[in-house]
Order: C-alpha cells, then structure tokens, then sequence
C-alpha cells in the first residue's frame, strides 16, 4: 500500500516579522498595518506552511528589552530553526532563495 505524505512548503520568517507579531499596538499607520500582517501570517497560513527561522534570528529576536525578548521567544518555540551560522551572507541569501518555496518579511 502506498502511504502519500504532505510536504508543506517552507516559509523563512525573518526578525522583524517575529518583533511586529508580539509588539504592543502602536498608533504609527505603517507599523500597525505591519502588526496586523504579521499577526495575519500566523493565524492564517501556519496550517499551510512550515515556518522556519534561523540561528541568527534566534539570537536576535531574544536580545533587547527582557519582557519583549520573552513574548518574542514564546512565538519562536513552535518553528523549526535551520542552522546557518557559518555562511557568509551572500551564500546565506542565495541558500534561502534556493532552498524555500517563500520569504516573507517586511521593507
């Protein structure tokens, strides 16, 4: 008997993305809409995508204020981390472009 399984497809989520999904509401028009496509992201196409985070966004994102680093920490405990530490980051972006099937982040 043939068993199919469901590769879903891979999202990188990079820092801010993780900061704008737990910041406090901000009365800023640009940041809000940020926040609220963040906080999209997560409640509508977790189910859909594996996110996946890197080493060097975990050590970003639990840095700074204590109580923020914490609520940022709390939101990466479910994600798979990839290890990238070593590469240079040309050959960082170009692993990242091959290698997953989106990227989302904020300009």
């Amino acid at each position: 008997m043939i068993h199919y399984v469901t590769i879903k497809p891979k999202v990188y989520i990079e820092t801010t993305v993780i900061g704008y999904l737990v910041a406090r509401s901000n009365s800023d028009v640009p940041v809000t809409e940020r926040q609220q496509t963040s906080r999209q992201l997560w409640e509508e196409y977790s189910d859909n995508f594996e996110f996946l985070v890197s080493d060097i966004v975990i050590s970003e994102a639990i840095g700074d204020d204590p109580e923020a680093a914490q609520r940022r920490q709390d939101a990466l405990t479910s994600l798979t981390i990839r290890t990238y530490a070593n590469l240079g980051a040309s050959v960082l972006g170009f692993r990242f472009f091959k290698e997953f099937t989106l990227i989302f982040c904020h300009f």
